[in-house]
Formats: C-alpha cells, sequence, structure tokens
C-alpha cells in the first residue's frame, strides 16, 4: 500500500534528473493516487487498433512522446528512458537472427523521442532493452529483446553461443551517428 509520503512530487531543488522504465511511462500516467491532481484529458489513451507484440503489450511510440511531454510539463526535469525494447521469438537460421521488427519498433520510438526534444523535453538518456537475451521473469528464454542471441532454450542450455542479431548492427550505426541515421 502506498503512502501520500510515497508518491511526493519532485521539486527541481530536489532531483536533478529523472528516470523512469518506459513500462512505468503508462502506469505512472494511469494510476494517479487520488492526492494528486487529476487531468484525465493528458491520461494515454490506448484505442484497440494499435499494434501489440506477441505478449499483447501494445506498440505506441507516439505514447512514449506523450510521455515525454506530460513528464516535462509536470516536473520540468531531464529524461532518461532506462528501458524501451520489444520482447520478441527471435530464431536463429544459419548463425544469423533477423529481426526488422524489433529495428521498426526502436526506430520509431526514437523517431518520436526527437520529437518530443523538439518539443521542449530534455533528453539526458536512451537505454534499450537489451544487449542480450536475457531469461524473461515471466517467459523465460522464449521472449527475447536483446541485441545479441544466446543460443539456449528454457531446459536445455544448448551451445550458449552469442550470435549478433541484424539490429545490434543496426544499433551500433545509430549510437555511431549519434542517432541521425535511423536508415537500415
Amino acid at each position: 500500500m502506498h503512502t501520500e509520503s510515497d508518491w511526493k512530487v519532485p521539486r527541481k531543488h530536489e532531483y536533478n534528473a529523472s528516470a523512469s522504465p518506459c513500462q512505468a511511462f503508462h502506469s505512472l500516467l494511469l494510476n494517479v493516487p487520488d492526492f494528486l491532481p487529476r487531468h484525465p484529458q493528458r491520461l494515454p489513451v490506448h484505442p484497440k487498433f494499435l499494434p501489440t507484440t506477441d505478449w499483447d503489450w501494445t506498440i505506441d511510440p507516439m505514447g512514449i512522446r506523450m510521455c515525454c511531454r506530460e513528464i516535462t510539463s509536470r516536473y520540468d526535469l531531464p529524461i532518461v528512458i532506462s528501458e524501451n525494447g520489444l520482447g520478441a521469438f527471435d530464431k536463429l537460421e544459419d548463425g544469423q537472427i533477423h529481426d526488422p521488427y524489433r529495428i521498426e519498433y526502436l526506430r520509431k520510438h526514437i523517431e518520436q523521442i526527437q520529437l518530443a526534444i523538439t518539443d521542449g523535453a530534455e533528453m539526458m538518456g536512451y537505454c534499450p532493452w537489451s544487449a542480450i537475451d536475457l531469461i524473461s521473469t515471466h517467459e523465460g528464454m522464449v521472449k527475447r529483446y536483446g541485441f545479441i542471441y544466446v543460443d539456449r532454450d528454457e531446459f536445455d542450455l544448448k551451445t550458449l553461443d552469442r550470435y549478433r542479431k541484424d539490429s545490434f548492427y543496426w544499433y551500433k550505426k545509430v549510437i555511431a551517428s549519434n542517432g541521425e541515421d535511423l536508415s537500415d
């Protein structure tokens, strides 16, 4: 149970930055405690026409822009997006993993973050989730997020070899261009 002090609104003189996983943005805006001011017209809406992942998570790149704008409007603090990624069924085929769906997901989110910056949001950082495939607390190894594939599954460690996915090379280029080059 959260108390009012748990939800203390940060003030500029108390914090130097605000950091939160992307997944928490929608929760932060939708689960507003009774003692905080509500702005129903600003709450994000998840229409049924938005695409979803294999795990029914809404894919809403514009939502990340809206959230950045809302956080800037409420708190006027720099933002670090510490987790943003797409869990998917990646398949190793002939030593390669082609994941254009992940590249497209990240590209659209980064484009919207760039627009949020143009809108006035101060971004200190953007961290995709994750560098390497890891075990999901709910889906095990079948749900993969990383730029690097790990050759193992739920019950078989297999070789544990690592393979760079197409998204690895794409994101390397994005980093080298400081986000300027989002092309394939």
